[in-house]
């Protein structure tokens, strides 16, 4: 039998989660079975997958259980090399409670039925003595600055002060055409689906701010601040600006693209400040991946 005992890290986290930490290779059907079969008990006694952990609680694992004739595995990820090195080298910043990054344009934050290579799976693999864990989120085709926490106490506060917005976030985007107006604020109100609505009774509060960094007459350079956290805000901000970005097919089609031009996303989470994280300033910046350095150095763009 074997035999966890429940450090203050994992203290507050569902039995279930926790056991897929442990690179056991259960599926969550696979977890609920060993349970209601006692293959898997706390301190010698049954318990539901949302068990909450406590303080020195002690996980007893039966042995076969990590024996593949016993129980189906997951489909394991074979970490690629180049992937684990890309990752190490936009680390930014590192100490006991975050890792900071700059996340790369084309990996995925977090895994999923048809995604096995996510910087979750990666951090998790590369980070043995640390207990890696997402507190916000970049879409797949947008590079930039992320925090990671690194354990239960920096996780809950780094939530916490996002949740009142007490974290502050700039990106940077190249837009099809010309934006005329020097800075402005986009209100909007979002469904989940990601639809606009006039209605104030419709959809989520989305709130914006802009500021106009450099123009052509084909592109524009935009830096937004986000006030509020919605999934795919700055795309929609910007589309109903009448300006779609430079590659985001999703939501510009057709008119999202130019000629000659890279038609990967241009997007790009520039810069977060945080005034008081354990009595620390934090302020993080992560430089332009090279599709969007490329556009702006051909279209003579000034960022600063």
């Amino acid at each position: 039998m074997k035999q966890l005992k429940i450090t203050e890290d994992f203290v507050g986290t569902r039995l279930d989660r926790f056991l897929r930490k442990q690179n056991l290779n259960l599926k969550q059907g696979d977890i609920e079975v060993a349970l209601r079969k006692s293959q898997i008990r706390i301190n010698s006694k049954k318990q539901k997958s949302s068990y909450r952990l406590q303080l020195s609680d002690i996980v007893e694992i039966d042995e076969k259980l990590e024996l593949p004739e016993n129980l189906p595995l997951k489909k394991q990820v074979s970490f690629n090399a180049d992937i684990i090195k890309k990752i190490e080298n936009s680390i930014i910043y590192k100490d006991k409670d975050i890792l900071v990054i700059n996340k790369p344009q084309g990996l995925a934050v977090q895994g999923g039925s048809k995604i096995l290579h996510s910087l979750d799976n990666y951090l998790s693999h590369m980070l043995r003595d640390d207990l890696p864990k997402l507190v916000h989120r970049l879409d797949k085709d947008t590079s930039g600055v992320m925090i990671v926490a690194l354990n239960n106490k920096s996780a809950a506060e780094l939530s916490r002060l996002l949740k009142e917005r007490q974290v502050k976030k700039t990106y940077l985007c190249v837009v099809i055409g010309e934006v005329i107006k020097k800075q402005g604020t986009i209100k909007l109100h979002l469904t989940q689906d990601f639809n606009v609505k006039s209605s104030l009774d419709e959809g989520k509060e989305s709130v914006t701010n802009y500021k106009l960094l450099d123009k052509t007459k084909i592109a524009s350079l935009l830096e937004m601040s986000p006030i509020t956290g919605r999934k795919h805000q700055i795309r929609v901000s910007c589309l109903e600006l009448g300006h779609p970005i430079l590659g985001d097919g999703k939501y510009g089609g057709r008119a999202a693209f130019i000629k000659s031009f890279s038609n990967v996303l241009h997007l790009h989470a520039k810069t977060i400040e945080i005034d008081d994280f354990f009595g620390k300033k934090l302020q993080f910046s992560a430089p332009l991946p090279a599709h969007m350095l490329e556009t702006c150095e051909f279209l003579r763009f000034n960022g600063n």
